[in-house]
């Protein structure tokens, strides 16, 4: 699950459109707003019990939760307003997953402000979320995160080293950063020796983190040393997974001097409707001796259905299996580089991914040559920077360029 963004506020029968960022509060005033909630706003808590609990369901090993739990109404936040949304999320995850681990990253939205977290002032942040989140961890995974924002334990009873990264750490929207943009609190270098560490023991590795070493909004320099990491490690790597995008999507990192295709970022979308999605879930399936994904169930709720039926708990249907919807062999890095090479002429494929990327809601009518150029380029390439150069710029566009700029080289 990524981006749950719940609003505590929300009222059904509430303006959708008052002119803010987030709406459907009853100030905002008499509208129709639904009981499930509404394309233009965030969730209400229901909505994402209801999630959790058909989640529930299945039959799952752990569940990986990546970040943003608060709503979008950030000019109303304070600290203890966006910890509360650490509390509201995790019981609900205790009263459903009593005995399965959850495994929590925070994301951008965690903080306050959004985006702003002190490498040297954050424990009024980490210390209750690592209270609130912690039982689900080892000791050694509560003080690294403490310290470093991050870290590392093996799932129970396996050879799976689970890495869960720190992205404000690479947060162009985290000021702090301007203080010191060399690899913050030490964390490339910690991650350098976890997977040296998991190499020498026999372990494979999941990473997750919010915001994909993908994104434009990471910083160029900390994804390309993620980027080389991974290069490096990618015989023990099995598995990538982010959020904060709010879409359907996935990106390949790419060998440095080989090109040759090594891991898959998979993205999930979000389970909040902001702004224009269907609230989403997904689950992963994979070897039980490599841990290596081989599908992705993805499950989706039509809020325009649901809202028919106001009394109605409604069902998050499976929306689609990988491999039978796009007709894949395996979900391998090398079978997901072919399939995106076959987008660029593949209208109707290009149409399709398109649609799921925008949890089938609302996706552009078309996709013509030039369309299916950038989403090759942004499948094929795990960087921004590396998309902008495929698509026959200079790098991840203007604005990441200035904002680059600004906080200098390491």
């Amino acid at each position: 699950m990524s981006d749950l963004h719940i609003d505590v506020f929300y009222q059904e029968g509430a303006n959708s459109n008052c002119g803010l960022p987030l709406c459907c509060r009853e100030w905002n005033g008499p509208g129709t707003s639904g009981s499930w909630g509404d394309y233009n706003c965030d969730i209400p808590v229901k909505t994402l019990e209801t999630a959790i609990s058909q989640m529930s369901d299945q039959d799952l090993d752990f569940v990986i939760i990546t970040g943003d739990l608060p709503p979008h109404d950030v000019w109303n936040q304070s600290q203890s307003y966006n910890l509360q949304y650490q509390s509201i999320v995790a019981n609900l995850f205790e009263k459903y997953f009593p005995t399965t681990p959850v495994y929590y990253m925070f994301g951008n939205h965690g903080p306050f402000p959004v985006n702003a977290l002190d490498p040297t002032n954050s424990s009024w942040f980490l210390d209750p979320v690592t209270e609130i989140w912690g039982s689900w961890l080892d000791a050694q995974a509560i003080a690294t995160l403490k310290s470093k924002w991050t870290y590392s334990m093996v799932h129970p009873g396996t050879n799976l080293k689970l890495i869960a990264l720190n992205t404000q750490a690479c947060n162009n929207g985290n000021f702090y950063l301007f203080v010191n943009v060399t690899d913050p609190l030490g964390q490339i270098e910690w991650l350098e020796n976890e997977l040296s560490q998991a190499e020498k023991s026999g372990q494979v590795v999941y990473f997750y983190a919010h915001i994909p070493i993908a994104s434009g909004d990471c910083l160029y320099a900390w994804a390309a040393h993620v980027n080389t990491l991974i290069d490096r490690y990618s015989n023990i790597i099995a598995g990538q997974f982010y959020g904060h995008t709010h879409n359907d999507e996935w990106h390949i990192n790419r060998g440095i001097k080989t090109n040759e295709p090594l891991s898959v970022q998979w993205v999930a979308p979000s389970v909040t409707t902001y702004q224009g999605l269907n609230p989403s879930f997904r689950i992963y399936e994979a070897d039980t001796v490599t841990k290596l994904v081989t599908d992705v169930h993805q499950y989706r709720l039509d809020l325009a259905a649901a809202n028919l039926n106001p009394t109605v708990t409604p069902t998050f249907e499976l929306a689609y299996s990988y491999l039978d919807l796009y007709g894949v062999s395996d979900l391998t890095p090398q079978t997901m580089l072919e399939y995106a090479n076959s987008l660029a002429s593949n209208a109707t494929g290009a149409q399709q991914w398109l649609d799921n990327y925008y949890t089938g809601r609302n996706p552009s009518s078309s996709c013509n040559a030039a369309c299916r150029n950038n989403l090759v380029c942004e499948l094929e390439w795990g960087t921004s920077v590396l998309q902008g150069i495929c698509k026959n710029s200079t790098g991840s566009g203007l604005s990441n360029e200035l904002v680059e700029a600004l906080f200098g080289p390491w």
